[in-house]
């Protein structure tokens, strides 16, 4: 009997000291699990915002409040902010097709090359859109132009032609020197009826 009992003592020290290291294995395993979730949680708001997929990046940012019991107040409101600047490109760009439409002797020609929107920061309402594009003349033959356009209080304004080098130059520099700006390449699937 005594030999039972101490056999069954030493099976439940075993038995505690075994769940014990389980529960600590455990604890491990969540938190690491909960650590590559935040971190999961971070790199999908950082791809959403990088598509400008505004509205997803603020529904991680829910998820990720939950993980970390914080609200992310500030980070929503500048994506928002984000939001609410890129639909008034999004306007913008539509107009000027507009534009191209009521011009053009073919609009159905009309080919769009590239569309960069030039802004220091979200809250600029003065910025520019340059416009690389062809569409067939009177002649018959695809003329190529580049178009400096330029936005006051969100609302668009004239246009100023501009040359092949200087659409280039335009380019090159900024590529270089503005990657902290919100100046980005216009997606042109976003354009109705193009």
């Amino acid at each position: 009997m005594k030999k039972i009992s101490i056999f069954i003592l030493c099976l439940c020290l075993f038995l505690v000291a075994c769940s014990n290291e389980v529960e600590k294995v455990d604890g491990q395993t969540n938190s690491e699990k909960t650590e590559k979730s935040i971190l999961s949680l971070v790199k999908e708001i950082n791809n959403y915002e990088a598509n400008k997929d505004y509205t997803q990046a603020i529904e991680v940012y829910e998820e990720l409040g939950d993980l970390t019991n914080n609200n992310y107040e500030k980070e929503k409101g500048r994506l928002k902010e984000k939001e609410k600047a890129y639909k008034n490109d999004i306007r913008i760009v539509n107009e000027i097709k507009e534009h191209f439409d009521e011009a053009l002797f073919n609009p159905e020609s009309l080919q769009l090359h590239k569309i960069y929107i030039d802004k220091s920061s979200i809250e600029d309402e003065d910025y520019k859109i340059f416009i690389d594009y062809s569409a067939m003349n009177k002649m018959g033959g695809f003329a190529r132009e580049y178009l400096d356009w330029d936005v006051k209080n969100n609302v668009l304004q004239n246009f100023t032609q501009i040359d092949a080098e200087q659409f280039k130059q335009y380019m090159d520099i900024n590529r270089k020197y503005n990657s902290n700006s919100d100046s980005y390449e216009f997606d042109k699937s976003l354009i109705k009826d193009l």
